[in-house]
């Protein structure tokens, strides 16, 4: 429950005066549902679908990196790549997810969802991959969500995961791979799916500049240190 309006959004531009864009539709939220918060107002919409706030704005740009890979074209609200394989150093895991009822490529690119989310016959070669390369001492996640979790001594050793997409493969620290779940407990990053939608997450995000190209229909990863302006 909640109002929408229709105003003007005025935005600080680099070329140094200000971009106003009219007639731009927007909403409050005063009654939420959902996942979300019941206390947020509402969510800046970058999807592809219509209603979002990039989509309003039409050929202006919207520009927050610089292109480094060429991935998947957006279909709908979400945008989808392609994902082929996943390395964990050496070894190769294929990918053969579907991304049901989003068209084309087989995994949507969300910066809403935590973990990166699989199918269930990928996550257990994956995870068997990841599980037979690491040093360190196994552990159990204290809230019983994730299942692939070690002792987080200054010991551990974890291998380089590679995301292998059409066209990009990024390569993955251990901060996009691993999550701290308490404190001495680290686990991966990663969870199978049961709705076959597979989700490439926020942690596999973090510290990279990820450029969205809605005309060109591409998108691209820049490696970046995220503290740094």
């Amino acid at each position: 429950m909640g109002n929408v309006a229709s105003d003007t959004i005025t935005l600080d531009s680099t070329a140094g005066s200000p971009v106003s864009f009219p007639k731009t539709v927007i909403g409050c939220g005063h009654e939420n549902g959902g996942t979300f918060s019941e206390k947020g107002s509402g969510i800046v919409g970058l999807g592809a679908g219509p209603l979002s706030l990039v989509s309003q704005m039409g050929s202006s740009v919207l520009e927050f990196s610089l292109p480094h890979y060429y991935l998947q074209k957006p279909m709908s609200t979400f945008y989808v790549l392609t994902l082929e394989a996943m390395s964990v150093g050496n070894e190769r895991i294929k990918f053969g997810g579907s991304s049901s009822g989003t068209g084309e490529g087989n995994i949507i690119i969300d910066s809403g969802t935590t973990l990166t989310i699989v199918p269930e016959d990928f996550f257990s070669d994956f995870s068997s991959a990841v599980g037979n390369q690491v040093h360190g001492q196994r552990a159990e996640d204290p809230s019983g969500s994730l299942s692939v979790c070690y002792s987080a001594t200054s010991d551990l050793k974890v291998p380089a995961i590679t995301a292998h997409f059409t066209g990009a493969d990024v390569k993955l620290k251990s901060i996009n791979t691993f999550i701290q779940v308490s404190d001495d407990v680290v686990c991966l990053a990663f969870a199978p799916t049961a709705s076959g939608i597979s989700i490439y997450g926020n942690v596999a995000q973090m510290n990279f500049l990820v450029g969205y190209n809605i005309q060109g229909k591409s998108l691209s990863f820049k490696p970046t240190d995220c503290t740094k302006k």
